[in-house]
């Protein structure tokens, strides 16, 4: 049968045309599904009700992607002589489904084995990433794809062969060639996300972690505490780090929301085994053009200046803030006992 592989547009009125035709073309009635509706219907408020229907109302038997960031429900259709997939229009959640769905399924049906490693890269652009391995992502095997995600770019290495050892074997060293070309910004391989790549390298290291934010309403400590899986990791969010006498002279001498405050925030709670971390977000009382970063260890840090402009949303910036706080802390785990490429001291 054929396949149609296409982005959603995120123009309501065009996606239902989309959808009717393909409804046709499987032979299947629309109907309203009512988990997306109910997801779309509690995920924005803006919406109608008869706006939320609209987009609820999908193929029948239409497999829903899960929902991310947008309203536009992705999802897959079967028919007698088509299969179609419909992905999110935003490319970063089309890099998501295609990654997590989408790539796995038609590897199964493949006849011969196909192993893959999935790397992922921040403080590079994709641009940057491409530039890099471009002499590899005309090779169709083993094969390159770069993707854009969110606040990083994922690397999929792919390699396909009858014996899977040698699948293996040719993916594992293609992928350690591309963390070579990329070295000091893959912050990790074959993991889900950064916080789960930071829990496995404080495990590995003997590490703990203690951050304190401001402005996040503790988006940071949601996001740890849900990834934790290992016991032997400490995570500590002190409440009264604000009150120091470090912080409170960085937030008189440079204001609340600063790259001096926050790296402040990040020393007061960091020592001999706890990696400190600061996130320090404008609010609607403490306004700032910018947001602010830091990990500290061994009386040292690095710190990060995240620009506000270009977010859509306050839960956006919350998110590229707590997960290049993260990278930060890696790069000191990464290192340990050494110290990380540009840490700067303390008391300088």
């Amino acid at each position: 049968g054929g396949l149609i592989l296409s982005p959603l547009t995120g123009n309501p009125s065009i996606d239902k045309l989309l959808s009717d035709q393909l409804a046709k073309a499987c032979g299947v009635p629309l109907e309203l599904n009512e988990t997306v509706f109910e997801q779309i219907a509690q995920r924005n408020v803006k919406l109608t009700r008869e706006e939320a229907v609209q987009l609820s109302t999908l193929p029948k038997g239409a497999e829903v992607y899960a929902l991310q960031d947008n309203t536009c429900p992705a999802y897959q259709l079967e028919g007698e002589n088509i299969h179609a997939i419909l992905l999110p229009p935003e490319p970063t959640e089309q890099s998501a489904v295609f990654l997590n769905s989408v790539f796995p399924t038609f590897a199964q049906q493949k006849k011969y084995v196909c192993e893959s490693h999935v790397l992922r890269v921040m403080d590079l652009s994709l641009s940057e990433v491409e530039l890099a391995l471009k002499d590899g992502l005309t090779s169709e095997n083993p094969c390159i794809a770069v993707y854009p995600g969110k606040e990083e770019v994922v690397v999929r290495v792919s390699a396909r062969a009858q014996d899977p050892q040698q699948a293996a074997s040719a993916c594992q060293s293609v992928a350690q060639t591309v963390a070579q070309r990329l070295h000091g910004y893959v912050y990790g391989v074959d993991v889900p996300n950064i916080e789960r790549a930071l829990m496995q390298k404080l495990e590995k290291k003997g590490l703990h972690l203690s951050l304190s934010e401001s402005g996040t309403n503790r988006h940071a400590e949601k996001r740890l505490v849900k990834c934790r899986k290992a016991d032997s990791v400490e995570l500590s969010f002190p409440q009264d780090a604000m009150n120091s006498s470090v912080v409170e002279y960085a937030m008189k001498q440079s204001g609340s929301v600063s790259q001096h405050t926050a790296a402040a925030m990040a020393a007061s709670i960091s020592d001999s085994k706890h990696i400190g971390v600061g996130i320090s977000l404008p609010t609607s009382r403490e306004k700032a053009s910018c947001a602010y970063v830091a990990a500290s260890f061994s009386g040292h840090s690095l710190s990060k200046e995240i620009p506000i402009s270009g977010f859509k949303s306050v839960q956006q910036l919350c998110d590229a803030c707590v997960s290049h706080a993260l990278n930060l802390a890696g790069k000191f785990a990464d290192s340990h006992p050494a110290l990380p490429k540009g840490a700067a001291s303390v008391a300088a």
